[in-house]
């Protein structure tokens, strides 16, 4: 009986080692077969990246070629005004008296300074805006055209004739729940 026990013992062992010898070649071959997937969707992705690379030079130097070439893009209007810097005409404010700007969405506190050292401190003005005034200020703002974007003449317009917008209001909600003056 002893001897039984002693050889199922060996057994057991001999089963256990060659199953873990079994995963070891097992692991080895998947993860290599892995990594080899790995490394295929990395080059793919590589190549991928080398083409986006190539077409967005493409598209700068297309861009840069049709920037520079004044002699066959005619001139508009708007980019007449933007290129010399001559301050277009937002109508006259009364001294001294200015909108909160910052009630039209997309205009926080460093906008409306910006706006302000351009002269523009009121609704209607900005309700008036034409296409070179647009083109004017944007020249000024850090985002491109945001003002269409966020559409401020539309906004400007409802709160010229005393209306509100849904972002003005929740906004005069929120400082009247802050500063309860």
């Amino acid at each position: 009986m002893v001897v039984f026990l002693l050889q199922l013992a060996l057994f057991i062992l001999v089963a256990i080692l060659l199953g873990f010898a079994l995963g070891i070649l097992i692991k080895q071959y998947f993860s290599s077969y892995h990594l080899n997937t790995i490394s295929d969707e990395v080059r793919e992705m590589k190549l991928s990246i080398s083409r986006t690379r190539r077409s967005l030079q493409d598209c700068e130097a297309r861009r840069d070629v049709l920037t520079h070439d004044s002699s066959t893009q005619p001139r508009s209007l708007v980019e007449d005004s933007v290129t010399t810097n001559q301050i277009p005409d937002f109508g006259q404010s009364e001294k001294g008296i200015c909108d909160d700007l910052q009630l039209i969405s997309g205009i926080g506190p460093k906008l409306e300074a910006t706006l302000n050292e351009l002269g523009i401190c009121r609704f209607q003005q900005i309700a008036s805006l034409t296409d070179v005034n647009v083109a004017w200020v944007d020249s000024y703002l850090r985002f491109k055209g945001r003002i269409g974007r966020e559409m401020w003449i539309e906004q400007a317009k409802v709160l010229a004739e005393g209306g509100t917008t849904e972002f003005s209001s929740r906004k005069k909600r929120k400082s009247i729940a802050v500063d309860p003056d």
